[in-house]
């Protein structure tokens, strides 16, 4: 136990634990060279060799684990539990459970939760980041907003949430359907001005397979190789792919189709960045498809209309000419000739 500390209500265990504390009050350090530097910190729990090295002024932080929190100088408000659970803190208000999660967090990047082995390895100073399970992470440390959920998921830009790895064959579903907002209490500006057969038709729906290699190393294109490798197919995987039949269409045509005929069409996601990629919301085509079916409907009873007309005029025809083939017998019966 380490008896040279000042301060109200410091406890600490281990060699060298609090030991510049000046100020500092209600902290717990337990472990050899937990909170080594602290000298006015104060609220702060640190368990592990090493836990909150660094900190001398930051307040109200959780450190359990072998180097948690290490770098940790001032911030304020972070809980890491694991190896080397936010090593490299700059930030405040970040979660971080698991071997090496948030590693890399620095100055700035604040809000951020990760849950999994070695989860938001790759977050620098980006905030209000999301990751769960083990090497769900972000393809650039300066995003924001951005969630990645499943093992090796990985979120490659802002207010973003990617679910499950990049390979083919994933499926992510449940028992029920999504459910997006739609209340007429909020909607506002509402017009009738959603294109129907002239967008539908001009679609080209098509089936191909997913170059998941290709994408992959484009998504981690700023990532280090040592990082990035960790979410690259195997060419087993590679082979499957290839396998692997999707139906759909290409994003970038759609866009293409949209802006010829002037529609503001939010079904196509284009890339916020360079590591982004293209991606298709299919639900957003069901108003077009409806007002598709609308158009045809209204064509189908103009139609209608026009063949019933038609049967009209055929049976009028019909009787007239009845009226004629008698009129002719009985002039030819009087020995009046008639012509054709």
């Amino acid at each position: 136990m380490n008896f040279n500390i000042s301060g109200l209500d410091n406890t600490a265990v281990g060699y060298l634990s609090l030991l510049l504390n000046t100020s500092g009050y209600g902290n717990t350090a337990n472990g050899s060279q937990s909170m080594n530097a602290n000298s006015t910190g104060s609220e702060n729990t640190a368990t592990g060799y090493q836990a909150l090295f660094a900190n001398s002024d930051g307040g109200a932080n959780t450190a359990i684990g072998y180097q948690a929190l290490y770098s940790n100088v001032e911030t304020q408000q972070n809980t890491a539990v694991g190896y080397q659970a936010l090593y490299s803190n700059d930030g405040s208000y970040n979660t971080a459970v698991g071997f090496q999660a948030l590693y890399s967090n620095s100055i700035g990047g604040s809000n951020n939760t990760a849950v999994g082995y070695q989860s938001l390895f790759s977050n620098t100073t980006g905030d209000n980041n999301t990751a769960l399970g083990d090497y769900s992470n972000v393809s650039s440390g300066t995003l924001f907003n951005a969630t990645a959920i499943g093992y090796s998921a990985l979120a490659n830009g802002n207010n973003k949430v990617v679910v499950g790895q990049n390979f083919n064959g994933m499926i992510i579903g449940g028992y029920a359907n999504w459910s997006n907002l739609s209340d007429g209490r909020f909607k506002e500006n509402i017009r009738e001005n959603v294109p129907g057969l002239d967008f539908i038709s001009r679609l080209r729906p098509v089936t191909y397979w997913i170059n998941t290699d290709k994408l992959q190393r484009h998504i981690t294109a700023e990532m280090p190789d040592s990082m990035a490798q960790r979410y690259l197919p195997d060419a087993e995987q590679q082979a499957k792919d290839r396998e692997y039949s999707h139906t759909g269409f290409v994003a970038q045509e759609v866009e293409a189709v949209a802006c010829q005929i002037g529609y503001a069409f939010d079904g196509v996601n284009a890339p916020k960045n360079s590591t982004d990629n293209y991606s298709i919301a299919y639900s957003q085509f069901v108003p077009s498809l409806v007002k598709a079916v609308q158009e045809q409907q209204t064509l189908i009873e103009a139609q209608r209309a026009e063949i019933e007309q038609l049967k009209k005029q055929a049976a009028e025809n019909a009787t007239l000419r009845t009226q004629l083939d008698k009129i002719t017998a009985a002039l030819q019966g009087a020995g009046i000739g008639v012509g054709n």
